[in-house]
């Protein structure tokens, strides 16, 4: 009851926050000269799941200081080295998503009128990087009303920065402490997917979610999991799902994890089946972006801090405030976290920083340890 009760609350706050963005969006357009704005310049390298994350901050960020929100999305057909190492393509937002119109600088660059009202200050604007660790200790201190004379503040986003914007002092004291399922109301709101891809995630859910207990398992095998973490993620979820009615599903940035997945599980195992994983074209982006929002609906996800797209699917599912819990691979210990937000990437900057905040989401409540067969 008290879980239907404060889902029900999140409906009507989503409601208004979504009725006042729709206002502050379309006042912007009315009068782009004098409107203040939040430009969320997208860094070229940044992979799909940093860039979603950073949007639906971009987005809490954009009400919480009464700002258009417009995002330079910057997508490209041939392939560039991400800071992972990793190589990667980026295709157009609306690919991804239902409501790009509303939020992509687009709209004004390629209006000439728009585009002199916009910029005629741009000498004056605010500039910060999201994971320049100055700027996120002085917003942590004095909040986003140290930016409230700057018409328009530009913010490369390359990462993570939900917890710069939802740090204390910063989030209205009417939904303080109750951020995860805020956070999931958002994001479903502002990263609602394209028609598309909504049909093929539904029916992929219909045929083979339903009705069942579904343990989901994200293998991020480039850099970020090593292999015995692999494992360790596979031999967790086989635990969880024992009892009648479970499926294990997995999604992965590489053939070789989705391989290693049916070595250790068997051929039953979930798979979204699609072209080679990865970051390169577009099919395998929106696969990747189909995976997210399927890991979203599971009911426990077994992952690495460390992988955005992790990140992203637990606080679209609501995580444990939904009774979707997070379980993060440590080696041979897979351990289930309390957050009240989205865990926090391990490597962010915000992490050595804001130690108080990780903390809820390092205090286990289970640790289960697997030894590698």
């Amino acid at each position: 009851m008290l879980l239907r009760r404060l889902q029900e609350e999140r409906r009507y706050e989503l409601a208004e926050m979504s009725d006042k963005f729709e206002s502050t969006q379309n006042r912007f357009l009315q009068d782009v000269k004098n409107s203040k704005a939040l430009l969320l310049r997208m860094e070229q390298a940044a992979g799909l799941g940093n860039r979603l994350v950073a949007l639906v901050s971009g987005y809490v960020w954009s009400f919480l200081s009464d700002r258009a929100l417009v995002v330079e999305w910057v997508s490209y057909d041939q392939p560039i080295v991400h800071r992972s190492k990793e190589v990667s393509t980026m295709i157009d937002l609306g690919h991804f998503l239902s409501l790009p119109v509303k939020i992509e600088l687009n709209q004004v660059l390629n209006n000439d009128k728009l585009m002199r009202e916009f910029a005629w200050d741009f000498k004056s604007w605010k500039h910060l990087r999201d994971d320049d660790v100055a700027a996120i200790q002085f917003h942590s201190r004095h909040g986003l009303q140290s930016l409230k004379d700057d018409r328009v503040v530009v913010l490369t986003a390359i990462s993570y920065f939900a917890g710069l914007i939802l740090s204390e002092g910063s989030i209205p004291k009417a939904i303080q402490g109750r951020t995860e399922l805020l956070f999931s109301s958002i994001s479903r709101y502002i990263l609602s997917p394209s028609p598309d891809i909504s049909k093929h995630v539904d029916s992929f859910y219909l045929r083979n979610f339903a009705g069942y207990k579904i343990i989901g398992v994200h293998l991020r095998t480039v850099k970020y999991m090593t292999e015995q973490e692999q494992h360790t993620a596979l031999r967790c979820a086989e635990f969880l799902s024992h009892g009648d009615a479970s499926k294990i599903f997995v999604a992965s940035d590489a053939q070789s994890g989705i391989e290693l997945a049916r070595r250790v599980l068997g051929k039953e195992v979930l798979v979204l089946e699609s072209v080679e994983p990865g970051r390169q074209g577009k099919r395998a982006l929106l696969d990747g972006w189909k995976n997210v929002l399927l890991l979203s609906k599971v009911d426990a996800l077994v992952a690495t801090s460390r992988s955005s797209y992790a990140i992203l699917a637990s606080g679209m599912g609501g995580g444990l405030a939904s009774g979707r819990p997070f379980y993060d691979v440590y080696d041979n210990t897979c351990i289930k976290v309390i957050c009240p937000f989205p865990v926090i990437q391990r490597d962010h900057p915000l992490a050595a920083i804001q130690r108080d905040y990780n903390k809820t989401c390092l205090s286990p409540h289970l640790r289960l340890k697997f030894n590698r067969e």
